[in-house]
């Protein structure tokens, strides 16, 4: 719903987000370093940017936190104090490849084929460039692009044939149309 990246999702803390006020603030981003394991660090593009969210989501962040809070309970000591929002099982970064083995088993249980976690990103800006009216400051903006160039290499072919297809789709409605109709557009 908030066409974040991955890490960006991975390195989300409680306090980057505003649940009352339906908001989040992308500042730092989950990668994976060598033996380590998982760490954050700055976003790609080192910007911070605030993104509203749909009632939905405030929804499921909320019902989240309190299933999260259960989770701590269980762990007891064990449970790292990161106050990450989504986390393993002991409070700690949740590995990059979790997003995807779980988009896995729910496009499976849909009955739909494997997705990337990352397409999600790219539906994201699909939405946005069609409920925005195709103002790509804004989808540049949700999607914490550099530059709008970067928006317009990504998503401008998508965009130029979601509006193609927009136009047959309001050519067949126009066709169908009762004649009365027809005469006054």
């Amino acid at each position: 719903m908030t066409g974040l990246r991955k890490g960006e999702v991975l390195a989300l803390r409680w306090d980057d987000i505003d649940i009352e006020n339906g908001t989040l603030t992308v500042m730092r981003s989950a990668y994976r370093k060598g033996g380590v394991g998982m760490l954050t660090k700055s976003t790609k593009t080192d910007r911070v940017r605030t993104i509203s969210l749909p009632r939905q989501a405030t929804e499921i962040l909320r019902e989240h936190k309190r299933d999260q809070a259960a989770m701590r309970l269980a762990a007891g000591p064990i449970w790292q104090a990161n106050d990450f929002v989504f986390t393993n099982e002991v409070g700690g970064l949740l590995d990059e490849k979790v997003p995807n083995t779980v988009l896995h088993r729910v496009c499976a249980k849909a009955g739909l084929p494997p997705e990337r976690f990352h397409n999600l990103r790219h539906s994201a800006a699909m939405t946005a460039a069609s409920a925005s009216h195709g103002d790509l400051h804004a989808v540049k903006n949700l999607l914490g692009h550099a530059s709008i160039s970067t928006t317009l290499d990504t998503y401008g072919h998508s965009m130029t044939e979601s509006q193609r297809r927009l136009g047959e789709v309001m050519g067949d409605w126009f066709d169908n149309a009762p004649t009365g109709l027809q005469k006054a557009t």
